[in-house]
């Protein structure tokens, strides 16, 4: 029985595509880099896709080098993570259907090779236009004295967390292209930048422009303890603990109007606008009080050092979102 397994366990990485020559393969024995994907999966921007790359070598073995540190693929508009590729952004042209990518294998020398995905629309649409999370106050320190006797040194005070900003003002167009495709742009009102969204078959529509998190308030450093009375020299005291910084506010949702060619009327009801309240950022704790010094017999103890105050927490927006829809012909983009 044991023979059959080992038999069988050789025979599967000798093949071609399982060849253990992936460890010794290198650049100039390549002829090719290819990569495979699930063509009926939904691809859309926004898609993650899970894929393998083989090297075809000049002896004609074809080799997985999916895993192969020495492996890189890159591109316009995609991020690459642990055998998974996300399609980010958005396309800027009706036209466009493909993502160009870059297989590179590198070690002493390296070869470059040029591969593409055919995007299909199919997925479900979603667009994020949400405000920025507050930046975290960082944390006060605990400062340390570089003299041997004395009162201990104050707990530095926390930062403040910084404001969460406010959720995208979006004009948006929808309507029906040629193909069945619908398609929509999305336009900053603040910064006139614009976005094109092509779509085939939708089955919901997500727009996000909620506000961003308020940043948490740095925790207060501690207070220092104090050098210990001696025979001559009476007890320091305790340094206070620093105070705790205040959380960011949290940022106010965006608006949003969307214009619908009568074209594409049905599909309102497959757009959703999440508007989410975001959370204001927590209040920083106020640093722990160093101790006092220990008594001698000549001398007493050292006080304590104060408690550090907390930060406040940070508000809440109480704005209401403006959403409209409205049904009007336009002329369609080409």
């Amino acid at each position: 029985m044991i023979k059959i397994l080992s038999l069988a366990l050789f025979c599967f990485l000798i093949s071609p595509r399982y060849s253990l020559g992936i460890f010794s393969l290198k650049a100039k024995n390549i002829n090719e880099l290819y990569l495979t994907y699930d063509t009926l999966l939904p691809i859309n921007f926004g898609s993650e896709i899970q894929f393998q790359v083989f090297a075809v070598c000049k002896n004609n073995d074809t080799i997985n080098v999916s895993h192969s540190k020495k492996l890189f693929v890159s591109g316009e508009n995609i991020d690459v993570n642990n055998g998974k590729l996300q399609i980010i952004g958005s396309p800027n042209k009706i036209s466009y259907d493909w993502i160009h990518l870059e297989l590179s294998f590198q070690d002493k020398e390296i070869k470059n090779f040029h591969d593409s995905i055919k995007l299909n629309y199919l997925s479900y649409l979603f667009i994020d236009k949400s405000g920025h999370d507050g930046e975290n106050g960082e944390n006060g320190t605990e400062n340390v004295s570089i003299f041997t006797f004395g009162n201990g040194w104050d707990g530095d005070d926390g930062e403040n967390g910084s404001n969460g900003s406010k959720g995208s003002d979006l004009l948006c167009l929808l309507w029906k292209g040629p193909g069945d495709y619908y398609f929509l742009r999305v336009t900053d009102t603040n910064s006139q930048t614009s976005e094109l969204y092509k779509i085939s078959n939708p089955v919901q529509i997500n727009i996000d422009i909620s506000g961003g998190n308020g940043g948490h308030g740095g925790n207060g450093g501690k207070g220092e303890n104090a050098d210990d009375a001696t025979e001559d020299r009476c007890a320091g005291n305790g340094g206070d603990g620093g105070n705790g910084g205040n959380g960011g506010n949290a940022g106010c949702p965006g608006s949003i109007k969307i214009i619908v060619h009568p074209n594409s009327k049905d599909l309102i009801k497959k757009i959703n606008i999440t508007t989410s309240g975001a959370i204001p950022g927590k209040a920083g704790k106020g640093g722990a009080r160093g101790n006092g010094g220990a008594r001698s017999v000549e001398y007493h103890a050292g006080e304590r050092g104060r408690l550090g105050a907390n930060g406040i927490k940070g508000s809440a927006c109480i704005n209401v979102t403006n959403q409209d829809f409205l049904i009007k012909a336009f002329e369609i983009p080409t």
